[in-house]
């Protein structure tokens, strides 16, 4: 059974297990998390071998090779949409450079999970859904007023996601670990990671982060919330320091609450 977006059997909680690449690789164990919560989207996929040392604290403590690390990661966020029989992950958030390839595949509901298959690309995905995804089902697409950064923030039951785009958009093509080899200084490197795909548990302490490309943040909390007209996420700066970002609303899915089921 074909599942097109916009099919409400989209929203929720999904994990992946199995990738078959166009070479006949399969990779069982990079963990993915896909949330979704009506057209709008965050995934992340984290490999199961990043690590970062101890002293690891904010973006400015990373090193050259962490860096390295790190730009591996993918994440991304958005819309997704449909182009006929095939889902369209539009990437308005993405942690690696822009593809002039689109993100398009078919979704096949079979026994029980579901089977995305690539159209661009050569490649067959296993998904799970996660269970207990009852509860609100909200989102908003926004823009950080002082960088134009674009952000995306889905909430289904107690499972978040949050997507945080850099302010400054890379160059088109290639990897992220390209620019990040070629940096002119560490500086430079730190700065090319200052973005974040982030997944969590909404429970009695608010919005807690269980995953991050940013491993540092894991177990941080997520605070947002409204000032005004506008959306107010507080969080840690490339320094470790206290970063207030303040968000227009460019689109919303549902009602969305804070942790403490205020509605914003």
């Amino acid at each position: 059974m074909e599942l097109v977006p916009p099919d409400p059997r989209l929203t929720g909680l999904w994990r992946r297990s199995l990738l078959l690449t166009a070479d006949g690789d399969a990779d069982t164990t990079t963990d993915v998390t896909w949330l979704q919560a009506g057209e709008l989207y965050v995934d992340l996929r984290l490999p199961g071998s990043v690590r970062v040392p101890p002293h690891v604290r904010c973006l400015r403590d990373i090193d050259p090779a962490t860096a390295g690390v790190l730009a591996g990661i993918e994440g991304f966020a958005g819309r997704l949409g449909a182009d006929g029989p095939w889902a369209r992950w539009e990437r308005l958030v993405d942690l690696q450079p822009w593809s002039a390839t689109p993100d398009e595949g078919r979704l096949a509901a079979e026994n029980g999970h579901v089977v995305e298959t690539g159209r661009h690309v050569r490649y067959v995905e296993h998904w799970h859904r996660v269970p207990g995804n009852s509860g609100p089902v909200a989102g908003l697409l926004l823009r950080e007023t002082s960088t134009r950064a674009i952000g995306v923030l889905v909430r289904v039951g107690r499972n978040f996601a949050w997507a945080r785009g850099r302010a400054r958009p890379l160059p088109p093509g290639g990897r992220l670990e390209d620019h990040v080899a070629t940096a002119r200084s560490t500086r430079e490197a730190q700065d090319l990671l200052d973005a974040e795909v982030a997944v969590g548990r909404i429970g009695r302490a608010g919005a807690v982060r269980t995953g991050s490309n940013l491993p540092w943040r894991v177990g941080a909390p997520f605070r947002f919330g409204t000032d005004g007209a506008r959306f107010v996420t507080e969080d840690v700066g490339p320094d470790g320091g206290p970063a207030r970002r303040e968000w227009d609303v460019l689109a919303r899915e549902g009602a969305l609450t804070d942790p403490y089921g205020r509605r914003t």
